[in-house]
C-alpha cells in the first residue's frame, strides 16, 4: 500500500491493537433512537415533586453521569414525558451551555432542551457518549450559525460520524469509562476537602466573639486576643525604582494559595518602564489586592511564601512583625465571610471596581488571633497541609483532563 492510500484510509491516528479495518461514516440517527425531551404541564402540581429524574441543561455541566436532577417528577409526571434508559447520551442543543454532554445513570426524562440517543444493540453506549464528546464543537458551531443557536432534532440526527465494529467501540468506550471515574473520583476528594478546610477555618479561629478557636492544639490554653491588625504588618515604600526587577518578576494574587505570574492587568500589558513604579515584594510580604477577583469584591489577601518579585502598585504591600507568622494573616482570611467582615467598614468600592482605601487604612480594623507565634505555626501547618492536598488533586484533575482530550483527539477523527 503507498503512502498516499494509507494517508487516505478512515482510520484515526490511534488504535488498539488487533484492529485495522477502515471506520464507517453514518448518521448519528443509524446508532440508534434519538429522542426530543417534552416538559410535563407546569401547571398541574401532581406531575412535579417526586422521585423520577428530570433532567435539564442545570443538571449537565462538567460531570458525565447524570443520577439526580434538580427538579423531579411524580409518576405521573414521569409517564407524561419521553423515557430514557439508564446509559442514554444527552446532548444540550438550546442554551447557553448548548454542546454540554451527560449520560444517565439511572431512567428519566428530559426537557425539550436535550436530545438524547438511545445506542442500538450493535452500537456501545459509553463509546457513543465519548464520540458526541468529540464531535461536541463541531455541532456548537454548526449551531452558532444559526440566528438563535439551536441544533434540533433533524439536524443532530442527520450528523455524519464514523464509527469502528462493536469490539473496537467497547474497548474505546471503556477506556474513556475509566478515565471519567477517575477524573470524577479525584474531583469528589477534591470537593471533600475544600469542605475540610472550611471547617478547619471556622473551627481554629474564634466565632462570635469568643476567645478561643472551638478547635484547639492540646498544648495551647491561653486566650486570643482582638488586635489591630497594624500591629502585625506595616506598609512597604520600597518600589522598583532601580529597574532590578523586569516583566518576568511580575506577581499577582490568585485563588490559589500562592503568587503567581503574570503580565496583564485590566488588559493592559506590563511595559519596562511601568514596572518600575511596581511594588518589591520580599518573602514573608503580605499583599492585599484591592480589586475584586471571582466571587471576592473587596480583593484578597494573600502571603508571599519565598519568592522575590514585583507587584503593581494598585496593590497593599506589607512587612510583617516578628510577632506574627504572616502567613496566619493569608490564613485568617481566607475565610471570605472573615474578611468580608474585616473590610466592610473600611472600603469603599470606586471606578474599575478597584476599592478604595489607603496602604495604611486597611490596617486600621481589628482581628482575632492566638499571641502565641507557636500556635500560629500549627494553625498554618495544618491549612498549608490541606492546602497542598487541594492543589495535588487539582494537578491529578489537570493531567487526568488533559490526557483525555489528546485520547479523543486521536482516537476519533
Amino acid at each position: 500500500m503507498t503512502n498516499k492510500d494509507e494517508s487516505q484510509r478512515k482510520v484515526p491516528k490511534l488504535r488498539f491493537k488487533g484492529f485495522h479495518d477502515d471506520w464507517e461514516q453514518r448518521k448519528l440517527e443509524r446508532l440508534g433512537k434519538i429522542v426530543t425531551g417534552s416538559t410535563p404541564a407546569t401547571s398541574i402540581r401532581e406531575y412535579y415533586d417526586g422521585c423520577f429524574a428530570f433532567v435539564s441543561p442545570a443538571d449537565i455541566q462538567d460531570n458525565r453521569f447524570v443520577e439526580s436532577t434538580k427538579t423531579t417528577l411524580t409518576q405521573a409526571g414521569f409517564k407524561r414525558g419521553r423515557q430514557l434508559p439508564s446509559g442514554a447520551s444527552l446532548f444540550v442543543s438550546i442554551g447557553s451551555t448548548i454542546g454540554k454532554v451527560g449520560q444517565l445513570k439511572v431512567s428519566a426524562t428530559t426537557n425539550q432542551q436535550i436530545n438524547a440517543l438511545i445506542n442500538n444493540s450493535d452500537t456501545d453506549s459509553d463509546f457513543v457518549y465519548s464520540l458526541l464528546e468529540h464531535s461536541s464543537d463541531r455541532l456548537r458551531r454548526f449551531s452558532a450559525t444559526q440566528a438563535v443557536p439551536i441544533l434540533n432534532k433533524k439536524s443532530f440526527s442527520e450528523l455524519r460520524v464514523s464509527t469502528p465494529c462493536l469490539d473496537e467501540q467497547i474497548k474505546i468506550g471503556r477506556l474513556f469509562l475509566v478515565l471519567d471515574n477517575t477524573i470524577a473520583l479525584h474531583q469528589r476528594k477534591l470537593e471533600l476537602l475544600k469542605k475540610l478546610k472550611q471547617g478547619y477555618l471556622q473551627k481554629l479561629f474564634p466565632q462570635d466573639g469568643r476567645k478561643v478557636p472551638q478547635l484547639r492544639f492540646a498544648q495551647f490554653s491561653d486566650d486570643w486576643e482582638k488586635r489591630k491588625l497594624s500591629e502585625f504588618l506595616t506598609p512597604s515604600s520600597d518600589r522598583n525604582n532601580a529597574g532590578k526587577y523586569d516583566q518576568d518578576n511580575i506577581l499577582a494574587a490568585s485563588l490559589g494559595t500562592e503568587l503567581v505570574k503574570k503580565h496583564i492587568f485590566f488588559g493592559l500589558r506590563s511595559t519596562e518602564k511601568s514596572v518600575k513604579s511596581y511594588y518589591i515584594v520580599y518573602p514573608g510580604d503580605v499583599i492585599y489586592t484591592k480589586s475584586p477577583i471571582k466571587g471576592y469584591p473587596n480583593g484578597i489577601v494573600r502571603t508571599n511564601k519565598g519568592v522575590h518579585g514585583i507587584v503593581p502598585s494598585l496593590y497593599c504591600v506589607y512587612h510583617s512583625t516578628h510577632e506574627v507568622n504572616p502567613s496566619i494573616i493569608q490564613v485568617y482570611f481566607e475565610d471570605k465571610y472573615r474578611l468580608d467582615a474585616y473590610l466592610y467598614p473600611l472600603v469603599n468600592v470606586g471606578a474599575r471596581n478597584n476599592v478604595n482605601i489607603t496602604n495604611s487604612g486597611f490596617l486600621e480594623g481589628y482581628i482575632c488571633v492566638s499571641t502565641d507565634i507557636k500556635e500560629q505555626n500549627e494553625v498554618v501547618d495544618i491549612i498549608e497541609l490541606v492546602n497542598d492536598n487541594i492543589a495535588l488533586y487539582h494537578q491529578k484533575i489537570k493531567f487526568l483532563t488533559k490526557l483525555k482530550q489528546g485520547y479523543l483527539n486521536n482516537l476519533f477523527f
